[in-house]
């Protein structure tokens, strides 16, 4: 499998196009399958071993972030959000800050696991996710 791996500094959950809470790290590993073609033709070793083409199969994307949700009540910048539900979909814009301005992803993202914390005198509350891409990953662009 070919895979690429990304990881950055910054980010926020949006759903509904409203940010519900901010990204402080983030890492998105997409992948591609390699479908074997073997043939009368492919190459064979010394052992016997075929060693066949290979094509691109099915791509994917998954990833994990961590984060803080705003849970002060008199700041409503996170637009009131309960939280992050796993077994939905948010739009994840995943930042990574470099020379020339910051880059990086914006995907839609199926949530398959979180978990949540708590601090006290209205600190931001901690989130982690994992999530499974739902669709294309884009190519790394201005976000």
């Amino acid at each position: 499998m070919a895979t690429t791996f990304t990881s950055g500094n910054s980010g926020s959950v949006l759903l509904g196009g409203s940010a519900i809470a901010g990204i402080t790290s983030w890492k998105l590993d997409i992948t591609t399958a390699a479908v074997p073609i073997p043939t009368f033709t492919s190459t064979v070793d010394a052992d016997g071993r075929v060693f066949p083409n290979v094509l691109a199969g099915l791509s994917g994307g998954t990833g994990t972030a961590e984060g803080y949700f705003n849970s002060d009540p008199a700041d409503a910048s996170d637009s009131s959000s309960g939280g992050i539900t796993t077994g939905a979909n948010y739009t994840l814009d995943l930042v990574i800050d470099k020379d020339g301005g910051p880059w990086g992803y914006s995907v839609s993202a199926f949530i398959t696991s979180q978990g949540a914390g708590s601090n006290i005198n209205n600190q931001p509350n901690p989130f982690t996710i994992a999530f499974t891409v739902n669709g294309v990953v884009p190519r790394s662009g201005s976000v």
